[in-house]
């Protein structure tokens, strides 16, 4: 687990209740800690998640990374952004839900970049 994955990990742990991360991020961290991962596999599991391949597609034609040409597809994504930050702004998408739940809406302050960004 990187330091970030750590933070963020503790952070959830804090806000009084414990919650789960979805399958998918375990497959995805899996993966990507048995050093063998290649971009086509990581696709292969995020492609079952409609949803977070959409995220991706989102983050990867944001003004964060300004690629010149249209990023179409989920390998080129991937392999423009990199699998580990790919997996840290999963979990912090993760993070941004539980903090964007009423009962801790007063505890922290969203950072509207981060939070637009992947969100």
């Amino acid at each position: 687990m990187t330091e970030i994955d750590l933070i963020i990990n503790q952070f959830i742990l804090e806000q009084g209740k414990l919650y789960t991360l979805p399958e998918i991020y375990h497959q995805i961290d899996k993966k990507i800690q048995s050093k063998t991962a290649s971009i086509n596999e990581i696709e292969n599991i995020i492609s079952t998640d409609a949803i977070l391949t959409a995220k991706v597609l989102k983050m990867a034609n944001s003004s964060i990374y300004a690629f010149r040409a249209e990023i179409s597809t989920l390998n080129r994504a991937l392999t423009l952004i990199g699998i580990n930050e790919i997996k840290t702004l999963f979990l912090l998408s993760q993070c941004l839900v539980i903090l964007a739940m009423p009962h801790n809406a007063p505890a922290l302050s969203l950072n509207p970049f981060g939070y637009a960004a992947f969100i």
